[in-house]
Order: C-alpha cells, then structure tokens, then sequence
C-alpha cells in the first residue's frame, strides 16, 4: 500500500468479512450515520495507526525529466476493530476471526498491500435494550502495511564558489572551485 488511504483498507477488510461469510454487504463501515441494518451484520472501524519502525528514505534521479524525487517508506501497524451485532454474534465473530488465516483472505490482503499481524481474542459485548438484550461481540486485528511518500526535491545544479586564501607570509591565492551536474 503507497499512500495510506483509511476508506480503501476499510473497504479491503470488509471485502474479507464479506467474502469470510459468503454474505455481500455483511460488513459496512463503522460510525457513519446512516440507519442500522435490521439482520446480523458486522462494522469496521479503524482505530489506531502506529510507526513500527524508522522510515526508509530513497533518492530516485529521473535524467529523462531532470528531476529528483525522495521516497520515504514507512512500516505501519493499523489497529481494525470488527463489531458483530444480533444473532448469533460471538459465533460469527469466531467464525470471521478464524477466517481472516485462510490462505485466500491472506491472498486477498496481501494482493492489497497488506498482511495480518495479529487477532485478539473475541468478547462477548452483548448489550440490554428496551425490547430484551442484543447479542454483541467484538475482536480486532492488526495489519501491516508500508507507507510510501514522495516528494519532489528541488536540487543545485550548479555551484560556484570563490574565496582568497592568505598564508602567514603574506601569500594570498585565488581558489575558485565550480561544480556542474
């Protein structure tokens, strides 16, 4: 994954819920305001991004456009919390859970510039409503993906310098050092 974008590995995790289950558009993406839908379901929502280690820069010379790019590369852990809501929902939440190892959801992530790190366990968060209680349950897993940005970098092409060097007796020297791409 170049530029990290949160709506497009959202989107990539809850392909895998969905292709996990078999059910199209059993995931959906957590906090936004449209209604809840009536039958079990499953949100997705991003909850932290950390550096996992030093960023790696690279200078690229392209002399057919005569310029200078930098790319900076950053490993990233995304922390994703998956909801399952109503019938049935620590069962299911296992059975994604579990999914996520199959070799083609590892195929799938890998195929959009990311792999699986880790899975918490799942917990029951079942909660009382008006009308009786909602079956709840909750898990996470971490991604790994890599960062890139680049930036243009404006560089010298050419450089002229000039200075008089003077000895202690008295000598002086003209020094001119001109440097060229």
């Amino acid at each position: 994954m170049s530029n990290f974008n949160e709506e497009t590995l959202n989107k990539l995790v809850r392909d895998s819920i969905n292709r996990i289950t078999g059910i199209d558009g059993f995931a959906i993406r957590a906090n936004q305001n449209a209604p809840r839908p009536k039958g079990t379901h499953a949100t997705v929502g991003i909850t932290s991004v950390s550096g996992v280690a030093w960023e790696q820069s690279e200078y690229i010379y392209d002399d057919q456009n005569d310029t200078l790019d930098q790319n900076i590369s950053t490993p990233r852990t995304v922390l994703i919390t998956i909801n399952v809501y109503r019938s049935n929902a620590r069962i299911m939440a296992e059975n994604i859970r579990t999914g996520f190892v199959r070799q083609s959801i590892l195929e799938f992530l890998g195929a959009g510039g990311t792999g699986l790190s880790t899975r918490s366990p799942v917990t029951s968060t079942t909660e009382a409503l008006e009308s009786g209680w909602e079956d709840r349950a909750t898990f996470s897993v971490s991604l790994n993906i890599v960062v890139t940005d680049t930036d243009s970098v404006q560089f010298i092409e050419s450089a002229n310098m000039q200075n008089v060097y003077e000895s202690s007796g008295g000598n002086t020297t003209n020094i001119s050092i001109e440097v060229k791409q």
